[in-house]
């Protein structure tokens, strides 16, 4: 099926303008139902020749309101993701304290741990002499 769409072409013979109903200054043009949606969008990127219209070959298969519900779904999920790496940095920073804090028991065990070597050998020592 077909439809008939009213346009201006400019000097190269591509779309300047068009309207639905008829229009002074504008040719009657039968356009495929398909490119319909297409010239609506893009419809500098039409031309004419000799009568007829012609459709690019270079139009974008996704349509912008399609583009911009995948870039929102996009940003979403890149806003997901940095929550989700923030809340790994904090719990990474709470880890490395965590760590530091064990660290510092082990060594205050160590150096109890070797005063009682220390303690236990001048008893031993002592005993001995005694």
């Amino acid at each position: 099926m077909n439809q008939t769409i009213y346009l201006q072409v400019d000097a190269q013979g591509f779309v300047s303008d068009f309207k639905l109903t008829a229009a002074d200054g504008y040719k009657s043009v039968t356009v495929p139902l398909a490119w319909v949606s297409d010239l609506m969008t893009y419809p500098t990127k039409f031309s004419v020749v000799d009568g007829v219209l012609e459709a690019p070959g270079n139009l974008p298969s996704v349509s912008i309101d399609e583009l911009k519900k995948q870039l929102d779904t996009a940003n979403q999920t890149i806003s997901q993701q940095g929550t989700t790496i923030d809340s790994q940095g904090q719990k990474i920073s709470q880890q490395a304290t965590t760590i530091t804090q064990l660290q510092k028991i082990a060594g205050q065990l160590t150096a109890q741990v070797a005063k009682q070597n220390v303690a236990g050998a001048t008893n031993a020592t002592t005993e001995q002499e005694g």
